[in-house]
């Protein structure tokens, strides 16, 4: 029996792939650590050969795609400056594999398959740390948190938060499916309850700040266009207000949620990321090049932080780990496609009319960028972080490369060149 290309490659028709290959992604993404190089070949198997079985989208696609990879292949590049240039290129390729395998699911997966696979797969990986986790300690706040099966508890926070974001989105999507709504809502419960114990802060401020994106989102794309510019001018001028009364309450914030004016620490580090950015500002010192064994910083800051296995700790916070690995360079290639999706985002979601996919993706976008500001979730290889944030910023490259490739086709059918069009 074969199976017709289009129920694997046409975004429009492949919902039946599409969604288990997100939650497979996603279970191997967040489970790597556990399962080892047969997950991320698992992962490879997935998303590799689609480029070949529908090469035509793929081809439209390769303009935009070199926005997305140019970081990963920056990376790979730090490998000629690096102090450990086998180390540097070992981890930026993995880093480039995960990215091209994301391009990929860009190019032939649509933003709800993404959604009802990210439900399933953190249904899964939720049922399964609840089920078997364990507690980790935290030195700086003396107690201890549930960290499922991950060695962190925000890993394990950030997975249950993407949950949550999944959930309402989900039902934001469904039209009149009030019993499939009510049923996501109440299977959902269990991501309240492990954000809960898992006692993150940083995925239970990020979440808020999601939510409420996405809640105004789609009430302003509900207004008519007159009400709908005043809202918008609205929430424009109490932004900065928002922020001025967000600061001053600053301490207060933290101490609701159990964290000090160092946020545990990471404000040391920041100061500690900087100082290595200052010694090579433009190219940084190579990609995953300072976290290393022998490094005397290095070596002091995993002292001071009760580090006794080293694999994955950062500078928490992503833009100092891009500069001290990358420098300026790697950070504007970092930016670029970003700043660009998340342009294009609020654009798509303070349309008028039927907006709810403009405000899933700036939903995310938040819950992301939020994230970014004391982790480093879309700047490692093998994690959730780069797949979601650089699948978000591959559309708005696209749409441009296909917006040219169509007026180019049109002015080829007007001056009777017919040599050339693209494929459907």
């Amino acid at each position: 029996m074969k199976i017709p290309r289009r129920l694997i490659v046409n975004p429009d028709d492949n919902v039946f792939f599409a969604v288990p290959a997100v939650a497979i992604s996603t279970l191997m993404l967040g489970y790597s650590h556990n399962l080892g190089p047969a997950s991320v070949l698992l992962f490879f198997a997935l998303w590799l050969p689609l480029p070949l079985i529908g090469p035509a989208r793929a081809g439209r696609a390769a303009g935009a795609a070199l926005v997305v990879l140019a970081l990963p292949l920056f990376a790979c590049l730090s490998a000629v400056w690096s102090d450990a240039p086998a180390f540097t290129l070992r981890a930026a390729m993995q880093y480039f594999s995960l990215l091209l395998c994301t391009v990929i699911a860009a190019i032939y997966i649509s933003v709800p398959s993404l959604i009802w696979g990210l439900l399933i797969g953190c249904h899964v990986i939720n049922i399964w740390s609840l089920a078997f986790g364990h507690e980790v300690f935290d030195y700086f706040g003396n107690s201890y948190a549930f960290a499922g099966l991950f060695p962190s508890k925000n890993v394990f926070g950030f997975f249950t938060s993407i949950g949550i974001l999944s959930s309402f989105s989900a039902i934001a999507m469904l039209n009149r499916r009030y019993v499939l709504r009510a049923a996501i809502g109440v299977a959902s419960l269990q991501f309240f309850y492990a954000l809960i114990i898992s006692d993150s802060a940083t995925s239970l401020i990020s979440l808020v700040g999601a939510m409420l994106v996405l809640c105004t989102a789609l009430i302003l794309g509900r207004l008519p266009r007159t009400l709908r510019r005043v809202a918008i001018f609205a929430v424009v001028l109490a932004l900065p207000l928002f922020a001025v009364l967000l600061l001053a309450d600053f301490t207060d914030i933290l101490n609701l949620t159990g964290r000090d004016t160092t946020l545990t620490g990471r404000t040391d580090l920041w100061a500690a990321g900087l100082s290595v950015f200052s010694g090579s500002p433009m190219i940084g010192v190579g990609y995953q090049a300072f976290w290393r064994p022998g490094v005397p910083l290095a070596e002091q800051l995993w002292h001071d932080f009760y580090i006794t296995n080293p694999v994955g700790f950062h500078f928490h916070n992503t833009y100092v780990g891009i500069l001290a690995d990358l420098g300026l360079v790697g950070l504007v290639l970092f930016l670029l496609p970003v700043g660009g999706a998340l342009f294009d985002s609020v654009r798509e979601a303070l349309h008028s009319g039927d907006n709810r996919i403009g405000a899933i993706r700036l939903a995310f976008m938040t819950l992301l960028l939020i994230r970014s500001m004391v982790e480093i979730d879309v700047f490692a290889a093998y994690t959730i972080g780069p797949f979601l944030i650089f699948y978000l910023s591959f559309f708005p490259w696209r749409r441009a490369i296909e917006s040219r490739y169509a007026l180019l086709a049109q002015y080829r059918a007007a001056t009777g060149n017919f040599g050339w069009a693209p494929r459907n």
